[in-house]
C-alpha cells in the first residue's frame, strides 16, 4: 500500500465505513473483555484509537509502513504498533485478553493456508479464554459473476477533491478480488498514485471450519455491527473465543 493510499484512508472511510458502526462495535468489546487488545491490520488506527482512548492497552500491527506513521500520530503514548504480518505474528506477551481483525483485513489474507496460519498466531497470543473477533463482506453471487467491475467515488483530501476510480479483477477459482485503485485530480485527470491489491472472499461456514480448525470457538454471527441476527447479507462479524 503506497504512500497515497495510507493518506487517503481516513478521508475516504469518514463516508465508506464510519456509518457502519464498526469502531463502536470493537470498542463495545474491548470494554466487556478489557485489555491488553492485539489489532491485526490497524492500518492509521482508525478502530484502534477510541479502545486507547478508553484507557485500554493496546498492541496496532500492520505491514504498511505508511499507515503505521498515520497511527503513531494520533494513537496515544502507551499504544504500541508494530509493523509485521499476522501470519508470522511473534510478540513478547501471550495474554490478549481481545484480538480484532476489523474492516476485512482478515481479507488480505489470500489462501487458506495464511488464514489458518494467521488464525493460529492470534490463538498463541491470547491468554485462555480470550476473544478474536473479525469482519468480512458477504458474498453476492451475482457481483462474482462480473469478471471486472468498476467504480469510482469523490471526497476531500487536504482541501481538495480527489476522484477515486476501482477496477475489481475476478478470479473465482482462488475466491480473489484484485483490486487496483487510482486517485485523479478531477479537474485535471492527472493520476495522483495508483494502489493494487488482492482481497479473498470467504463464505460464512467456511468461516466457521477455519475457526474451528484453528482453536476457536463461535459466539455469535451477525450481518452487521448493531448485532442482528446472520441472514446473509451485508457484513459478516463473528466473535469467537479460544477453546
Amino acid at each position: 500500500m503506497d504512500r497515497l493510499l495510507a493518506e487517503t484512508y481516513d478521508a475516504v472511510n469518514a463516508t465508506v465505513r464510519d456509518p457502519s458502526g464498526d469502531r463502536a462495535f470493537y470498542a463495545g468489546l474491548a470494554a466487556t473483555c478489557g485489555g491488553p487488545v492485539l489489532e491485526i491490520g490497524c492500518g492509521t488506527g482508525r478502530v484502534l484509537l477510541p479502545i486507547a482512548e478508553a484507557g485500554h492497552e493496546v498492541v496496532g500491527v500492520d505491514p504498511s509502513e505508511a499507515m503505521l506513521a498515520i497511527a503513531r500520530r494520533r494513537l496515544p503514548a502507551g499504544a504500541t504498533l508494530v509493523r509485521g504480518m499476522a501470519e508470522s505474528l511473534d510478540l513478547p506477551r501471550r495474554d490478549f485478553a481481545l484480538a480484532t481483525f476489523p474492516f476485512r483485513s482478515f481479507m488480505h489474507l489470500e489462501t487458506p493456508d495464511d488464514q489458518l496460519e494467521a488464525l493460529g498466531r492470534v490463538h498463541a497470543h491470547l491468554r485462555p479464554g480470550g476473544w478474536v473477533a473479525l469482519d468480512v463482506f458477504e458474498p453476492k453471487l451475482e457481483s462474482f459473476a462480473q469478471d471486472v467491475q468498476r467504480g469510482e467515488m469523490t471526497f476531500t483530501w487536504e482541501g481538495r477533491q480527489v476522484l477515486r476510480k476501482a477496477t475489481i479483477t475476478r478470479d473465482r477459482v482462488l475466491q480473489h478480488n484484485r483490486v487496483h485503485f487510482d486517485f485523479v485530480d478531477p479537474e485535471t485527470g492527472e493520476v495522483l498514485g495508483s494502489s493494487s491489491f488482492v482481497m479473498r472472499w470467504t463464505f460464512r461456514y467456511e468461516l466457521e471450519h477455519l475457526l474451528v480448525r484453528a482453536g476457536f470457538t463461535p459466539l455469535r454471527w451477525s450481518s452487521g455491527f448493531d448485532g442482528r441476527p446472520y441472514e446473509a447479507e451485508g457484513d459478516i462479524v463473528v466473535v469467537a473465543r479460544r477453546a
